[in-house]
C-alpha cells in the first residue's frame, strides 16, 4: 500500500472512532501499515571525489592542447628547458598556462574586425610581457651581483634530464608569446641553478630564488585571467570570449591587477584611463 493510502486509511480510521461509540478494530491491513511504516531516512551529504595525487595532476597536465584541436589548424610548440626550477613549474601548471592563452587566442579573434578593440588587446599583451621581462631583469640583477662578489668560477659538469621537455599544441600564434617568455625565464633561471649547483648560493637562496622566478611566470598567466573575468559566465559556467569581447565593445577596458609596485608605471597610463 502506498503511503498516500495509509494515510486516508488512518484518516478514516480517526472519523470512525469518533462518530461511534464503540471502537472498531483497524483492518487487518491497515494495522501491518501502521505498524511497518519506517521514517524517512535523513539525505545523507555527497562525498567529494578524492583529491588527485601530485603524479595524477603531472600526467594530466603533460602535453597540454587547446579544446578546437581536430575543430580547425593547431599549432605544435615544443619547448625544451634545463632548470629544475621550470620543470617543478611546467609539471603542474602547464595547462592552466595554455588556457590562459587560448583566452587572449579566443578574444583576438573575435575582436578582429574591430581595429580599436584589437589594438587595445594586444596593447594588454604586450604590456603583460613587459611587466614579465622587468621582474626577469631584477632576477638577472641579482644573479650578476653575486658573480661579481665572488668573481670567476669552476661550474662543474651538469647533467639536464631528458625529460625536461613538453609541447603545447595551440590555436593561435599568441601562444608564441607564451612559449617565448618561458624560454627567456628558463635561460636566466640555468645560470641561477649553476650557482647552486657550484656551491656559491644555499639552500634557503635557492628556494628565495624558486619563489621569485616562478612568480614572473605566475603573474603573467594570473594577469590574464583577471583581465578576461568579465568573460566568465556569472552561472559558474566555462569562459565566454564573446562575453567578454561585448563587454570591450560597451566602452570597457581590460585592467591591470596585482602588478608588482615597483612595475606600476609600466602600465601608469592604463591604471588610470
Amino acid at each position: 500500500m502506498s503511503e498516500s493510502s495509509v494515510i486516508l486509511a488512518e484518516n478514516a480510521l480517526f472519523e470512525s472512532t469518533t462518530s461511534e461509540p464503540a471502537v472498531k478494530a483497524a483492518s487487518p491491513a491497515v494495522a501491518v501499515q501502521n505498524t511497518t511504516a519506517k521514517p524517512a531516512k535523513a539525505a545523507q551529504p555527497k562525498k567529494r571525489p578524492p583529491r588527485p595525487s601530485r603524479e595524477e595532476i603531472i600526467r594530466q597536465q603533460a602535453n597540454p592542447s587547446t579544446r578546437l584541436v581536430g575543430r580547425q589548424k593547431t599549432l605544435k610548440l615544443p619547448l625544451q628547458y634545463k632548470s629544475n626550477i621550470m620543470h617543478e613549474y611546467i609539471q603542474m601548471n602547464q595547462s592552466k598556462m595554455l588556457d590562459a592563452y587560448e583566452r587572449l587566442a579566443a578574444l583576438l579573434r573575435l575582436v578582429s574586425t574591430a581595429p580599436d578593440l584589437h589594438a587595445h588587446v594586444k596593447y594588454w599583451i604586450s604590456k603583460n610581457v613587459e611587466i614579465a621581462d622587468a621582474q626577469l631583469t631584477e632576477l638577472a640583477t641579482q644573479r650578476q651581483l653575486i658573480l661579481e662578489q665572488v668573481g670567476d668560477i669552476a661550474v662543474p659538469q651538469i647533467v639536464v634530464p631528458e625529460s625536461y621537455k613538453t609541447e603545447f599544441e595551440a590555436s593561435h600564434p599568441i601562444a608564441n608569446t607564451m612559449v617565448a617568455t618561458l624560454q627567456k625565464v628558463d635561460a636566466e633561471l640555468d645560470e641561477c641553478e649553476k650557482l647552486y649547483l657550484s656551491n656559491l648560493i644555499d639552500d634557503l637562496e635557492y628556494r628565495q630564488l624558486f619563489n621569485q622566478a616562478t612568480g614572473v611566470i605566475r603573474g603573467m598567466v594570473d594577469r590574464i585571467f583577471k583581465a578576461t573575468t568579465p568573460g566568465k559566465r556569472q552561472d559558474g559556467g566555462r569562459f565566454n570570449p564573446a562575453q567578454l569581447a561585448a563587454w570591450l565593445r560597451e566602452g570597457n577596458k581590460m585592467i591591470f591587477a596585482d602588478i608588482p609596485q615597483n612595475q606600476a608605471h609600466l602600465v601608469q597610463e592604463m591604471l588610470h584611463a
